[in-house]
This record gives C-alpha cells, sequence and structure tokens, in this order.
C-alpha cells in the first residue's frame, strides 16, 4: 500500500507541474523528470522558482495539506486497529 500511495505523489507532482506549466504558458521541460525522481524536492522548488514570493503561500499550503493529509492518514489507521482489537 505504501508503494502504491508513493507512486500516486509521484505522479501527482509530475501532473500538477505539467499543467501548472502549460497553463502559464511556459515549456515543461526537466520538471516532469525532476518531480518522478524528485518528488518530495520538486513541487516546493518549483512554487517557490515559479511563484517567486507567492510561492512561500504556496508553500505553506503545501505544507498544510500534507500534514492534514497524514493526520487523517493515521486517525484512519488507529481507527481501524481499535475495531479489529476490540
Amino acid at each position: 500500500m505504501t508503494l502504491v500511495a508513493g507512486i500516486a505523489c509521484l505522479l501527482g507532482h509530475m501532473i500538477w507541474i505539467s499543467l501548472d506549466c502549460h497553463r502559464r504558458g511556459r515549456a515543461v521541460g526537466a520538471w516532469r523528470y525532476f518531480a518522478v525522481l524528485a518528488a518530495p524536492v520538486a513541487l516546493p522548488l518549483y512554487l517557490l522558482i515559479a511563484y517567486r514570493l507567492r510561492g512561500i503561500l504556496w508553500l505553506f499550503a503545501y505544507v498544510l495539506f500534507l500534514a492534514s493529509a497524514s493526520l487523517v492518514a493515521v486517525a484512519g489507521a488507529y481507527g481501524v486497529w481499535l475495531l479489529q482489537n476490540r
């Protein structure tokens, strides 16, 4: 399951960067491949380079989303564990 989540994360970063580059009229270039090779670093770096000062706010929103998604995953796993160990 962790492998599937990792692949989904890689593909999600790659697709988001590709769509954002196309939306802004820029060439995607090596960003797509960098997102596959280094997903946790690629999207924050892309946000800071492409959006400059606004990228800091987007980076904060990205980290907040990751933290909330992790919290939901842990809470769900704990709930399943509680149900199994009654």
